[in-house]
């Protein structure tokens, strides 16, 4: 995980996850909300649109 200031107020995340083999599209899309959301717990100044998540296969 990479992370950049902005702004006092803002940061920017970047995360690279692998995942198991079999997952749907719409288990990935569950997946990857819950990692934006316990990001945004863990980094209070983050937000959804600034979190990039990026699929390894």
């Amino acid at each position: 995980m990479k992370t950049m200031d902005i702004s006092p107020t803002t940061v920017i995340v970047g995360i690279e996850v692998n995942l198991i083999d079999g997952l749907n599209t719409d288990k990935i899309e569950t997946v990857t909300d819950e990692i934006e959301t316990e990001i945004m717990k863990v980094l209070p100044n983050s937000k959804k649109e600034y979190i990039f998540v990026e699929i390894q296969k």
